[in-house]
Formats: C-alpha cells, sequence, structure tokens
C-alpha cells in the first residue's frame, strides 16, 4: 500500500554519539553521509520521545543509501546467501543502471551481465517483480545498481507482494495474482529458485483476495493478511467468501483457520518474541490507489493469541484463544501522517513500523520510544540484517541501511 506525502522540514543524519534526553521530543542535527558513488538524497534525523530510544540507537547509528530502486514491499534478508530480496511496486523501477542491462540483454549483447538475468529464467519484467541485491562482502562492486539483479520476473512473481523466509531459509511469498491467476502463498528453496511451490491458496473453497504480509511462528505456522486491495486496484476480480481476513495456515496438517475477520484492511503483520501476541497494521485510511481517508483506520492493533482459565486447585492454565479472535487492544496510532505499513519486532520486544514520515520505534506497551524521520515518503517496509541491522524501504525509491545498537535482533 501506498503512503501519504509529507510536508515540513526535516533535518540531515549521518553520526551521532549518544542521544540525551530533555522530557520532550528532541531532532538533532548531524553531517549528511555519503558513499564513494551515492550521496544521501533523504532527509533524515533521529527524533528521541523516550530516554530508552538511546539504548536501541547506539553509540553511532546512521542511515547508509544502498540503491536507487523500487524496494516497496517484502524485504528479506538471507545470512547463507549474503544477499537481500524485495518486491517492487512497479515495473521497470529499479534505476537506470539496470534499465540499460536489461536493454542491452534484449539485444543480445554479449557484454551483458547478471543484472539483467532472472535466476529461475531469463524474462523481461512488465510489472512488480522480485529483486536481488548482493550483500557479499567479497563481491567488489561499489554499492548501487551493479549489485542489482532480477530474481523472478513479473511473469512468474504473480504481483509480489510481502515476503519473509521460514525457519529452514525458505522464501515465502504473498502472490496477490491477477484477473487470469489465482493468489496464494508460495514457498522458494533460494538454492534452486527456478522450483516455486504452493503452500496454500485458498481458504475452503474460497480463493484468496490478494495476500499482502507473512510472518512465520517457531513451529512452521504461517500468518498472513488478505485485504482486497487487488478488486480495489483493479488487478484482482470482486472477492468470493471471506474478504480483509487474517489467516493462519498450519503447513504440517494443511489446515487454514480465519484468525482476524473484522478489520478494514489488514496489512502488516507480526508476532511478539513469545510469540503469544499477533500485531496487525490495519490500513483502511487507503483503499484505491491516491485515495486518503483520514477518519477511516490507521492504526496498529495487538491480538492475544492465548487465554487463561484458573483451574479448580487454583492454577491458571494456557490455551489457545477460539477463533476468529474477537478481542484486540489499540496498540498505537502514528502521530504522522500516511499509514502504518511494514511491522517487525526484535528479540527484546521492541516494535519498528514503517509509517509515513518515517520509522516509528515503540515498547512492547506501545509507547513511542523515537522515529527515524525519513522525508519525502517515509518508510514502506523493513527487515532485520545482522545484529544492530535494519534494512528499509524508503520513499517508495531507496533502499537503504539502518545501523543500530548491536542489541537490537531479528528473530532469527
Amino acid at each position: 500500500t501506498r503512503q501519504a506525502p509529507l510536508s515540513g522540514s526535516y533535518l540531515m543524519l549521518a553520526r551521532l554519539a549518544v542521544v540525551p534526553w530533555f522530557h520532550r521530543r528532541q531532532r538533532f542535527r548531524v553531517r549528511a553521509s555519503s558513499h564513494r558513488r551515492h550521496t544521501m538524497p533523504l532527509d533524515h534525523a533521529f527524533e528521541s520521545y523516550h530516554p530508552d530510544f538511546a539504548h536501541i540507537l547506539g553509540e553511532s547509528p546512521r542511515l547508509e543509501l544502498l540503491v536507487e530502486a523500487d524496494a516497496h514491499e517484502g524485504p528479506v534478508y538471507s545470512r547463507q546467501h549474503k544477499c537481500l530480496l524485495f518486491t517492487t511496486s512497479r515495473p521497470c523501477s529499479c534505476g537506470s543502471y539496470w534499465q540499460d542491462e536489461l536493454r542491452r540483454s534484449r539485444k543480445g549483447d554479449p557484454s551483458n551481465s547478471s543484472p539483467a538475468t532472472e535466476e529461475g529464467g531469463v524474462s523481461s519484467p512488465n510489472g512488480p517483480c522480485i529483486m536481488k541485491y548482493d550483500l557479499d562482502p567479497a563481491n567488489q562492486r561499489p554499492h548501487g545498481q551493479e549489485r542489482l539483479s532480477l530474481f523472478r520476473s513479473s511473469a512468474k512473481a504473480n504481483y509480489p507482494n510481502g515476503q519473509v523466509l521460514d525457519r529452514e531459509g525458505r522464501l515465502l511469498t504473498c502472490e496477490q495474482g491477477s484477473l487470469c491467476t489465482p493468489s496464494r502463498i508460495s514457498r522458494t528453496d533460494l538454492a534452486r529458485p527456478e522450483a516455486v511451490e504452493t503452500l496454500v491458496d485458498k481458504y475452503l473453497t474460497h480463493p484468496f483476495d490478494s495476500p499482502n504480509d507473512v510472518c512465520v511462528a517457531r513451529d512452521g505456522t504461517i500468518y498472513f493478511t488478505d485485504p482486497c486491495y487487488g478488486y480495489h486496484q483493479g488487478f484482482r476480480p470482486s472477492p468470493v467468501g471471506p474478504s480483509d481476513c487474517v489467516y493462519r495456515f498450519c503447513p504440517r496438517t494443511g489446515d487454514v483457520s480465519v484468525v482476524v475477520e473484522h478489520l478494514v484492511k489488514p496489512n502488516g503483520v507480526c508476532l511478539n518474541p513469545e510469540e503469544s501476541i499477533l500485531y496487525v497494521t490495519d490500513t483502511g485510511a487507503i483503499i484505491e490507489p491516491g485515495s486518503y481517508r483520514s477518519h477511516m483506520p490507521r492504526h496498529i492493533l495487538a491480538f492475544d493469541l492465548y487465554v487463561e482459565s484458573r483451574q479448580e486447585d487454583g492454577s491458571v492454565v494456557k490455551s489457545l484463544a477460539p477463533l476468529p479472535l474477537q478481542k484486540e487492544r489499540l496498540f498505537a496510532k502514528p502521530d504522522g501522517p500516511g499509514i502504518p505499513d511494514g511491522i517487525k519486532v526484535d528479540t527484546n520486544g521492541i516494535v519498528y513500523v514503517g509509517c509515513g514520515d518515517g520509522l516509528h520505534v515503540f515498547s512492547a506497551e506501545g509507547k513511542l520510544l523515537g522515529k527515524v524521520a525519513i522525508k519525502p515518503k517515509g518508510v514502506t517496509n523493513l527487515c532485520f540484517g545482522e545484529p544492530g541491522e535494519l534494512y528499509l524501504g524508503a520513499s517508495d525509491n531507496f533502499l537503504c541501511k539502518l545501523y543500530l545498537d548491536k542489541s537490537v535482533r531479528g528473530p532469527y
């Protein structure tokens, strides 16, 4: 989903020591960083709302531009394959270098290299696709479009959106489908990217609408959101059966269950470290392309997956809550413009959300600790890298790397 543009002035960031706390919002001016070939085109600043934000930032937080690319959704970091995968929202939108390589490949230029070659077969992108960014330290190429390659073209990607790696390092992709092809959750072994299998493509007899985001529990259980954005945006048929739901899929049994069914537009989804809370962003404020309804939902909800019952002997027993879940609590509502889109939780229970004015960081209780404010269009999605690293899809056109304290870690 896309976000409303921002207004207002922002400060530049490069390197920061310790963030002081003066019991109110603080912003800090530092020099803009640059790479050998890339200057930082984004205005950005750290904003502290709570003293705990300093522990998350660490001693020298910084934001690094990796490449100009449409890194809109589904960023996934693979330590094993030393790369980052992401899905685009537009065709051929990953920068002039990559498009030049694509044109050379179409003309049969023998000097063409990997950026124009899809790993699952050669195909030209004419819609949203899956891209790969090489993070191998042994690669001597500077960060930029020379490290970018086509992982799966739109002809095979089936309108991809959110992605995640399962516990075995396989890629799970929300394929939104089209007017001609069904939507599904697919699985890919990154060592054999041409081998794509369908995990689940319907609830009972009803096809899914347009799956948006996905997360995986330790036991392999998959949670994913399925808003009918595809229908509103004209590339999916009218919904049949339940719509705008959150589902749970058990690969071991094949069972599919409706977890939540009463949201306007469920979008981002993730679990807390104990896997007892399911976080869901509801982005009902945006329906059709370019629309924005400020009175509609643009918040983050928390659902308890377990209920407690007291036994006759006084002991308390936890059991799975009956589905669909009916009770939720408002976890947070971003105070800036736009909507909360992608959401991730670190091993300490800190919640990171891509919003219209940047990256918002919340405590496990929903208290806003701070922001990495980014202009002009904030952050759409994110993923964890190595300890102390976050990868951000920023302002629709940039893939960035955020360096934080080493205590910031993803779940696996």
